[in-house]
């Protein structure tokens, strides 16, 4: 796993996904949407964030997981559980210095974890496709969403997401 600055990422994002997307550019760039509610259980949220590295399970090219949010309910948060965490990745940065965290499929466990501490501290954050087919956002607002360009990748998402019984918000 590559941990990178804010900058970093948007390098990684231009050069996998071909163009500076960010994540206002979301809606454009990935036309298809589904979105749902957060379970305030932390079960289900693990839940949510296996099925999220599932997908990336035998997938050849590299994701992005990146932190984009955090702070906005610190009573929710563990900065020293995160921060110690990322230190057994290898990482001495603070999280507003390396937000981002591109994968392979020998970092699925890892991210998981990564994944779990977001869900868990409300923070905002995004999980993305290298190959270009779907954007995962987080929200402390308690939902989260994901764009696709593929009807076929969003029906795959919703059926995956079918047995965890979320509520569906769009």
């Amino acid at each position: 796993m590559n941990i990178l600055s804010q900058q970093e990422c948007q390098e990684w994002l231009r050069v996998c996904l071909g163009k500076d997307s960010v994540q206002e550019k979301v809606p454009e760039d990935y036309g298809l949407l589904l979105e749902y509610k957060l379970p305030a259980d932390t079960g289900r949220k693990t839940a949510i964030a296996r099925f999220l590295v599932w997908c990336f399970e035998g997938v050849q090219q590299p994701g992005l997981f990146l932190i984009t949010g955090w702070g906005i309910w610190k009573s929710c948060e563990n900065m020293a559980l995160f921060d110690g965490y990322r230190k057994s990745l290898g990482e001495n940065r603070p999280l507003h210095a390396a937000p981002g965290h591109v994968f392979t499929g020998s970092d699925l466990r890892e991210i998981e974890c990564l994944l779990d501490l977001a869900l868990y501290f409300y923070w905002d954050a995004s999980i993305v496709d290298g190959a270009g087919k779907f954007w995962v956002t987080m929200s402390h607002d308690e939902y989260f969403a994901i764009n696709a360009k593929d009807e076929n990748v969003l029906r795959q998402f919703q059926s995956k997401l079918e047995p965890l019984k979320l509520e569906q918000l769009v």
